[in-house]
């Protein structure tokens, strides 16, 4: 017996077709979305590899014009003086660890073009034997100048006499994140540190007041060029959202475990809203 197909009305062809027609719409414009946030992503790495290379142009300047001015100083002070003069003692003694602080600065702004530029530089790197105590109470001591503009006091709580097994990067991450309580710390308030030895290793939280991200933000800050809504066009928190991002690269580098975390409290000055924002270091043996 022959067996009869049943015609398809034209009715079926035109919504196939137009299905079809949907479909692939869609797919372009998937394709279309996701090249749009490879742009977006792409230009944000752009603005902050140009504000890394201008802030870093600024800062090697700013450095520069500091050590002139302690070898022009020293250069004056010891000019026909006795150099046993107890006031003299302390003033060549003051200038050189004002020297040595700036040289050190030096070397951690460069340390943070090579990696930020270089990412594999940080595979290169060979372990020491790093205090961390002694590390971190170096890196804050350079940035004395900037914690002076403010009028900030930071305090170092609790002492720890351990050694790890780190890479020198390790001394960059310690500067950004004291370098960002800083810069986003209102003026004449306290930024503690806080060391505590652990049975296998030593935990380090850093302490400030400062405009939080929103909670949506947090585990984007470590995200390459990402800043908090909260303070992009304040011009007094200005950066290009590289220093959490470099942050992850050198803990992961190093086998250190990180958090970020803010708290609920509030403190209000000057009108603007502040909350605790905390990061940890873990290091094991």
């Amino acid at each position: 017996m022959k067996r009869h197909r049943k015609k398809k009305s034209i009715l079926y062809y035109s919504k196939t077709k137009y299905s079809v027609e949907e479909r692939v719409l869609a797919e372009k414009e998937k394709k279309l979305a996701e090249k749009e946030l490879q742009l977006e992503e792409k230009e944000r790495n752009l603005a902050a590899n140009k504000f890394l290379i201008d802030d870093t142009i600024h800062e090697i300047r700013k450095i520069n014009n500091q050590i002139n001015k302690n070898v022009s100083d020293l250069s004056k002070g010891v000019d026909g003086i006795d150099i046993y003069d107890e006031s003299t003692y302390k003033f060549i003694h003051n200038t050189l660890k004002t020297l040595d602080a700036n040289s050190s600065l030096l070397s951690i702004r460069m340390d943070a073009y090579d990696i930020t530029f270089n990412p594999a530089s940080m595979g290169k790197e060979l372990d020491v034997m790093m205090g961390v105590y002694a590390k971190v109470e170096k890196v804050y001591k350079c940035l004395y100048p900037s914690k002076k503009e403010k009028n900030l006091t930071i305090t170092l709580i609790g002492k720890s006499e351990k050694k790890f097994r780190l890479r020198n990067s390790m001394e960059l991450a310690f500067f950004i994140i004291i370098e960002n309580a800083i810069k986003y710390s209102p003026a004449n308030k306290n930024i503690d540190i806080t060391f505590t030895d652990e049975k296998d290793g030593l935990n380090v939280q850093f302490f400030n007041w400062a405009i939080c991200p929103n909670e949506d933000e947090m585990e984007r800050l470590t995200e390459r060029g990402y800043r908090s809504q909260n303070i992009t066009g304040k011009p007094q928190y200005k950066g290009g959202g590289l220093g959490l991002y470099l942050l992850k690269q050198i803990c992961a580098s190093n086998n250190v475990d990180y958090s970020l975390e803010k708290d609920n409290k509030i403190m209000v000055q000057s009108g603007v809203v502040y909350n605790p924002f905390i990061v940890k270091l873990v290091f094991s043996e």
